[in-house]
């Protein structure tokens, strides 16, 4: 379960940040994630509900943005949504 090691390496980020702006609270928390990353959304908002009952970060709402698989086609000078990477 990679979730938790990123989780926890999120929560770093959040008192780092929460310390440079002197905020006592956190009150969410935003991720953009690739839809390539392996990472299953529902599992990193569960770590992440543990690891932040910490006062910085306790309470705080964790949304997540899943980022769809992009492509670019040299010839057209298009992007596209790839949407079946198999």
């Amino acid at each position: 379960m990679h979730e938790l090691s990123i989780a926890r390496s999120v929560m770093q980020i959040v008192r780092a940040e929460a310390q440079k702006a002197h905020a006592k609270k956190v009150i969410k928390v935003s991720l953009l994630i690739g839809d390539l990353t392996g990472i299953l959304p529902d599992s990193l908002s569960f770590c992440f509900d543990l690891l932040s009952r910490e006062p910085v970060a306790e309470g705080a709402t964790f949304a997540i943005e899943q980022v769809p698989i992009r492509g670019h086609c040299a010839r057209c000078d298009k992007s596209f949504v790839i949407d079946d990477n198999r």
